[in-house]
């Protein structure tokens, strides 16, 4: 099967709009309408349609097959309370089976001053001169905020509290318990001090891009790969030292960020989680004291 190309989806879209009079305007949000984004088969058509009429797209779904062939579709709000006469807004997430995948709203354009538009928006179709047409599109919205001195506190405890909740898993050999711990909980805590640091080092103006896709760029190869080296297995030991490893870089770059703020790193919370982590580490199997 061929892939149709941009030019035929993009003229789908707006023959589409141009042939119905409830759409009166048509926007392109994310990666498409970012120039700094990595061009490939796989980025999204993010589309909003300002519509006169959102119900008559939510009762009537017919319009989908015009698009393509689908390999599969979900709709959030139907797996809410939603009701099309409450919100303004309709979402279809839509994969094409030629590859190809349009996440298409449709918006009430009665509401559309009221809406903040994303800073990745290009207009494509306006019948009615309603958007801004002054708006810049770029990352904005994307870039790390800057932390406060509360926040900081709240992930640095955060992280070094739920790290010894992973030991005591581990030392239980419960690997699932452990992992999902080390996974979710103390890599959010990573996760958001990493992107911190990044944006220290890129005045707070670049994107770390959606699960981490610039980290690398940022980073630099070597402290990349550090980062990578934290997904491990299922086995203990790798556990383990995916936790220590976790431990050498949030301490790194939670320094930075205090050093960057002026705030104070609790090198006390640091040095005594990890040594008592280094103990439960070296503990027997069916310990009877610690």
């Amino acid at each position: 099967m061929t892939m149709r190309n941009e030019n035929i989806i993009y003229s789908l879209i707006l023959d589409y709009a141009r042939n119905d009079e409830r759409i009166r305007a048509v926007e392109l949000n994310g990666s498409r309408a970012n120039k700094n984004a990595k061009k490939d088969i796989f980025r999204d058509f993010d589309i909003i349609y300002y519509v006169t009429d959102v119900k008559h797209f939510t009762d009537d779904r017919s319009f989908i097959a015009y698009f393509g062939n689908l390999v599969i579709m979900q709709c959030a709000e139907d797996q809410s309370d939603f009701t099309a006469d409450d919100s303004p807004y309709f979402h279809y997430l839509m994969q094409f089976d030629d590859g190809n995948r349009i996440d298409l709203t449709f918006y009430d354009v009665t509401k559309a001053g009221q809406k903040q538009r994303e800073s990745l928006s290009i207009i494509l179709l306006d019948k009615d001169n309603i958007l801004d047409k002054n708006h810049i599109s770029d990352e904005r919205d994307y870039f790390p905020k800057k932390p406060s001195r509360e926040e900081f506190h709240y992930c640095t405890n955060e992280f070094w509290w739920v790290s010894i909740y992973v030991a005591k898993g581990i030392c239980r050999k419960e690997e699932i318990y452990a992992k999902t711990l080390l996974d979710q909980y103390v890599r959010a805590a990573l996760v958001e001090m990493l992107e911190w640091y990044i944006g220290t080092l890129t005045s707070f103006s670049e994107s770390p891009g959606k699960l981490g896709k610039n980290y690398e760029r940022l980073l630099g190869k070597e402290l990349y790969q550090k980062y990578l080296d934290t997904y491990c297995g299922s086995d203990l030991k790798e556990i383990w030292d995916s936790l220590f490893l976790m431990c050498e870089l949030f301490r790194k770059f939670s320094k930075a960020v205090a050093d960057s703020f002026s705030f104070i790193y609790p090198d006390g919370y640091d040095r005594n989680v990890t040594d008592y982590l280094a103990r439960l580490k070296n503990l027997p199997d069916n310990p009877t004291d610690i």
